[in-house]
């Protein structure tokens, strides 16, 4: 109520973390019902591990892609988020606007380039759209269904120009409504820079020759042979769960969903049940992970989750030197709620 109330009376970006996705599915349905659903946006992760499942939910994917979107284009949103969701890996803002794109009647644009960034951004290519995250080609038709539309969109060219955008219907395949233009963001939050695939293939070789070093011959081979695959993977564009463990170990630098935009307020709700949720998190990603790195199936040294407590300092240190031009300090810093047990519910 209190948060309600803060943006009934000044309308800006607020961010709450719960400990778990149940406590921030009640504090977003309780939001909604106080300040409307448009108001308010859930970024969700699966509290249960095993880690190889992490992100193969489409349903909770497509959630963070839209709310990923939200936060770049629109302001004055509340957002509600826990302690998995927040620290998992992400893209940074700006890789995700680059494929981030809109298509309008008129337009010029190369199809064959729009395919390549289509698939770039995460989207399967089938020969008829059943679900959102795909797309499909026939000569001058260009099918898309993406997340943060309700329907997908039939897209027709007379030669390199945009004749028609229209919504149609899966089961039936027949178009309906007109459009003007259409907004088209990625299709997945694991996606790579040319950057992080050149130093992915680098740094991957170097680790399973290393941790090759330490196995039986048979393990060896069979860790060369499965990092050569994923890594091809990753490499084609191909979009699989299994990518994920590799993102953290490919960025230069790690982005989470509060680098999407800029936040009034951060609020932590209860410290210590977000603490100990962040160590049951990593203790049994640890274990999986090095469970697998002993067996010889993946590199050692991959991370499921960003440590919470490097990542406060990190955000911390982010927003001081964001903020230094309008003269922050530490007293009025408003991450703070992050560090004052007395603010917590």
């Amino acid at each position: 109520m209190l948060f309600a109330a803060l943006f009934h009376k000044k309308p800006a970006n607020y961010a709450i973390v719960t400990s778990n996705l149940y406590n921030a599915q009640s504090v977003y349905e309780m939001l909604g019902a106080l300040i409307g659903d448009d108001n308010v946006l859930l970024f969700p992760n699966d509290d249960l591990l095993r880690a190889e499942t992490i992100t193969s939910s489409k349903e909770l994917m497509a959630q963070r892609l839209y709310v990923m979107s939200e936060l770049r284009s629109k302001s004055n949103k509340i957002l509600v988020a826990h302690t998995s969701s927040l620290t998992r890996f992400l893209p940074s803002p700006s890789l995700f606007e680059s494929l981030s794109f809109n298509l309008c009647v008129g337009q010029r644009i190369n199809l064959v380039d729009l395919r390549v960034k289509l698939a770039r951004g995460g989207y399967a290519r089938v020969g008829k759209i059943d679900q959102s995250m795909q797309f499909a080609s026939r000569g001058d038709i260009l099918d898309i269904f993406s997340v943060n539309n309700p329907n997908p969109v039939r897209i027709e060219f007379f030669d390199d120009e945009i004749e028609s955008i229209r919504t149609f219907d899966i089961a039936t395949q027949t178009s309906n409504e007109n459009l003007k233009d259409i907004s088209i963001t990625p299709a997945s939050d694991v996606i790579f820079s040319e950057e992080e695939i050149s130093r992915l293939e680098i740094s991957l070789e170097q680790q399973a020759i290393k941790d090759g070093s330490l196995l039986s011959s048979d393990e060896k081979d069979n860790l060369l042979s499965v990092s050569k695959e994923d890594f091809e993977r990753i490499k084609s564009g191909q979009i699989h769960p299994r990518n994920y463990k590799y993102y953290g170990y490919a960025q230069r630098e790690h982005y989470s969903i509060l680098d999407y935009s800029n936040f009034e307020i951060i609020f932590a709700v209860n410290k210590d049940a977000i603490m100990a949720a962040q160590e049951i998190s990593q203790n049994e990603a640890r274990g999986f992970l090095d469970e697998l790195a002993d067996q010889g199936k993946i590199i050692s040294h991959l991370q499921i989750y960003r440590n919470w407590t490097k990542f406060l300092e990190s955000y911390q240190s982010h927003y001081l030197a964001r903020n230094t031009s309008k003269s922050t300090t530490t007293s009025n810093l408003k991450f703070a709620p992050f560090f004052r047990p007395a603010l917590h519910i």
